[in-house]
């Protein structure tokens, strides 16, 4: 594990990140390869940290010390309660560069900006399948193992099953018409995000093919290379 002074380099690919700890890196290497030697010994789920499976045991408990105070609602664990609060207020403080949304966590955002940068970075090394996030990595790589598959999401439109909640989430727009992920350039709405990717793909492409027609007016030819370079900045 490469480092400079007492600063540790994560080497994967595009990734970057810089620890202060060699036991920081090695836990952040697991949300890349996907492992979690930390299981749960009351139900299946499995963690990188120690830290995160203490936390997740507090919620095999029936006990809730933790209390909002706007609503009374009780939780198990102060960063339950913590999410729980910011749904009391509508302060979104991490805006994306690259569209108009915003999100209430940092993490959100993160994630959120690796649609528009296309980045995965969180490859499976059984098959090459690349994800956004570790969760969505960990889940997939359950596919090709033999461990206990997760508990089964099931539509309640029409009975399919998924293994995660954001695929559910994802197919349930396919009932309802919802289509979050809008086009900046011509306002075409869509349901996934990947889809939104590989549309804006198809503008970026018409925008450098208009760039190669000639001859072409000299403000035609500003206003199509500004086209091209937004589009590479996304």
């Amino acid at each position: 594990m490469p480092s400079i002074g007492k600063r540790y380099h994560c080497t994967h690919h595009g990734c970057g990140k810089i620890f202060q700890r060699p036991n920081h890196l090695k836990i952040h290497l697991r949300a890349h390869s996907g492992e979690r030697p930390f299981e749960c010994d009351n139900c299946d789920k499995a963690f990188s940290c120690a830290s995160q499976l203490a936390t997740h045991k507090i919620s095999h408990s029936s006990e809730k010390s933790y209390e909002c105070e706007i609503c009374d609602k009780a939780f198990k664990s102060v960063g339950t309660l913590a999410r729980h609060k910011k749904t009391h207020s509508s302060e979104r403080p991490y805006e994306c560069d690259n569209c108009d949304k915003a999100f209430a966590r940092s993490m959100s955002l993160t994630v959120h900006k690796r649609m528009h940068s296309g980045e995965r970075a969180f490859i499976c090394d059984i098959c090459d399948n690349a994800f956004t996030c570790a969760n969505y990595l960990y889940v997939h790589k359950r596919k090709h193992s033999s461990e206990k598959p997760l508990k089964p999401l099931i539509c309640d439109n029409c009975d399919k099953t998924f293994s995660c909640a954001s695929e559910l989430a994802s197919h349930k727009r396919s009932h309802t018409g919802n289509k979050p992920y809008t086009c900046q350039t011509c306002d075409t709405g869509f349901s996934q995000s990947g889809t939104l990717t590989r549309h804006m793909e198809k503008h970026k492409r018409d925008a450098q093919r208009q760039l190669q027609l000639a001859p072409l007016r000299d403000d035609q030819c500003l206003e199509t290379h500004h086209t091209v370079q937004s589009w590479e900045a996304c």
